[in-house]
């Protein structure tokens, strides 16, 4: 195992809107920018297995309808373990543990469909953990305390949370998700959240096939 990877990590953030026919483009993209761990959201993906190389995966499909879909690759040089945590409602969510400077620490990809409201009582067990946390994705919650054009009732919901548990989050300075639809409007969808101080740098990347960077 490369103990370098227990120092710092680079981490990817995406919804893919779809990753089936994006394999190619996104492995490069992998290799290109030495991810250690991508979290991926909206994967579509309903085969059993999904190969990128070099890589792990573990993986959620949609199961009752079409779309959705949270997947994590984990570059194999990293040592992890699967986390059964309990999912929150409404979501598409997996987790791994790692060690991380010494510590055992959750990584999460979580995916909250539009229109779904973010149930935070589960979210609030969600972060009940003795674990460092950082969950990243699209929770399709909008408010204007990380820098989105407009608020909705997850932002609201996701912003109470934040205060209530003292969470740290993670977000960019421009939009991330620009919709394919005219009517609606560029905004910052694509989030992470910490229970925990973490030194951390993040940076859009204008690349890879899909409506969100």
């Amino acid at each position: 195992m490369d103990h370098r990877q227990l120092k710092n990590i680079i981490l990817l953030n995406w919804n893919a809107n779809g990753i089936n026919n994006k394999k190619h483009e996104l492995n490069y993209f992998l290799n290109n920018y030495e991810i250690d761990i991508a979290c991926i959201t909206e994967t579509h993906i309903t085969t059993p297995e999904f190969y990128i190389p070099n890589y792990k995966t573990i993986k959620m499909n949609r199961s009752n309808r079409k779309g959705g879909g949270s997947l994590i690759l984990i570059k194999n040089n990293i040592e992890f373990t699967l986390n059964n945590i309990t999912v929150p409602n409404n979501t598409e969510t997996v987790a791994i543990n790692i060690t991380l400077n010494n510590t055992c620490t959750t990584i999460i990809a979580c995916y909250c469909p539009p229109n779904i409201n973010l149930d935070t009582t589960s979210f609030r067990s969600f972060f009940n953990t003795p674990n460092h946390l950082i969950l990243l994705g699209d929770l399709n919650a909008k408010h204007s305390n990380w820098a989105c054009k407009s608020t909705n009732r997850n932002g609201r919901q996701l912003n109470n949370l934040i205060n209530a548990l003292n969470l740290k989050i993670i977000s960019l300075s421009e939009p991330t998700y620009y919709p394919l639809d005219s009517n609606k409007n560029p905004d910052i969808l694509d989030i992470a959240l910490t229970n925990f101080s973490l030194n951390a740098t993040s940076t859009v990347v204008h690349e890879l096939d899909s409506d969100h960077l």
